[in-house]
């Protein structure tokens, strides 16, 4: 179950739209989101899974990106040939359950303060160029630490930008400046480290899902979107 909708909350929302106050709309959004779901597992658990659908379908487009690159560029001996070009496949078809996965969370808040929240900060094309989520992509040693700029100009194929984000533990430019790969059990201690789920760390989860959700961040009242480099294009309502 997801909040309902009520006049006053619509109302509300449209007053501080129609005037153009950005953060005030999306922190009363937040607002009533939390009021309703402050007790529910709803509230807890399907917004972690919706986070972390998310970094599972960056993680494979740029897991997708490093072994392409890696055939092309150095080429794959004759031995490990197959197995790359398998695991390019499984890949495929994870990418295809994760992107379900995630648009059914969406359809599951087709309305309510929540989805109106994200399909307007959504509506920026580079809206995960936030300054909470690259600050903390350059924390976990990503490229926003650096002058690559391979967040902002990762190259995804078209049918790849559900994948569209920070660096995850399979990045190839993080890769190749650390000088070397990461083992899976590296990898299971950095999501360790930086768990998507508020049973583990609640105060970087509620960070990370306020400036995703909303892009809201904790230390200002700016509109989310002067909190990123490009201004954003979204619609009013009239």
């Amino acid at each position: 179950m997801f909040a309902p909708v009520t006049r006053s909350t619509l109302k509300k929302e449209r007053k501080l739209e129609k005037q153009g106050e950005i953060w005030e709309l999306q922190e009363y959004r937040r607002y009533k989101t939390y009021q309703f779901y402050e007790d529910s597992s709803t509230y807890h658990g399907r917004c972690p899974e919706f986070l972390q659908t998310e970094l599972r379908l960056r993680e494979i487009a740029q897991r997708e990106i490093f072994l392409e690159e890696e055939i092309e560029r150095t080429g794959v001996a004759e031995s490990k040939l197959e197995a790359t070009q398998e695991e390019i496949q499984n890949l495929k078809q994870e990418y295809f359950l994760a992107e379900q996965k995630n648009n059914r969370w969406r359809a599951d808040i087709a309305c309510g303060s929540m989805r109106r929240g994200l399909d307007l900060w959504r509506s920026h094309p580079q809206w995960y160029l936030h300054k909470t989520l690259s600050d903390d992509c350059a924390d976990r040693g990503g490229c926003c630490g650096r002058a690559c700029g391979c967040c902002r100009d990762r190259k995804l194929r078209p049918e790849r930008q559900s994948g569209a984000g920070h660096c995850t533990v399979e990045c190839g430019c993080c890769q190749q400046f650390r000088g070397f790969a990461l083992t899976d059990e590296a990898k299971e201690t950095m999501k360790k480290l930086y768990p998507l789920d508020p049973k583990k760390n609640f105060s970087y989860c509620l960070k990370i899902y306020r400036a995703s959700i909303f892009g809201l961040d904790g230390d200002s009242t700016k509109s989310p979107f002067d909190l990123i480099d490009k201004p954003p294009g979204y619609e009013q309502d009239n």
